[in-house]
């Protein structure tokens, strides 16, 4: 199976998605944090794109991609799985973090999004700006919603694959 890019499935530089918006609205409604985001890392590892989000890039449209070195969401992606950090200044592995200095964040909890090979190209996550304790209906909320996402991703491979067959 050809292996498309960020760009052929319209995930990297398009613009605002309405199945990603309606993700995030989810998150932000459901697990009640002042940020949700759906990001995914460009295709060359050098940044990560928010390909939807509430409480950051509406408010602040510059930061709508950021470096690795600030991505929290690449963390979930590495690890494939599911990233849970009541309070980043507490954690021995992101007390420094520069998401934590340069941005703000205090709590953060994300899950994998995942491409058409299985691969980890991003996350859906929530941050707060506040030390937090996550539930584990939050936690679940994310992992479903990064997998409806996940799903959406893989529908828009299938897509493609029909058109190169057609």
């Amino acid at each position: 199976m050809k292996r498309f890019t960020l760009n052929d499935l319209g995930l990297f530089d398009r613009g605002p998605d309405a199945v990603f918006d309606n993700i995030v609205d989810l998150v932000h409604q459901t697990v009640l944090a002042p940020i949700a985001l759906v990001s995914v890392i460009d295709d060359k590892n050098e940044r990560q794109v928010f390909k939807a989000s509430r409480g950051l890039c509406r408010e602040h449209p510059e930061v709508c991609s950021t470096p690795l070195s600030l991505s929290l969401c690449n963390e979930v992606r590495l690890r494939s799985g599911p990233l849970v950090i009541p309070d980043l200044s507490r954690d021995p592995e992101f007390r420094d973090h520069p998401a934590r200095h340069e941005m703000g964040v205090s709590a953060y909890l994300g899950a994998p999004l995942k491409g058409p090979a299985d691969d980890m190209i991003g996350a859906v996550c929530a941050i707060d700006t506040t030390p937090r304790i996550w539930s584990e209906r939050d936690r679940k909320c994310i992992e479903k919603l990064a997998d409806l996402g996940s799903q959406q991703v893989l529908l828009r491979a299938a897509l493609q694959t029909l058109k190169l067959i057609a």
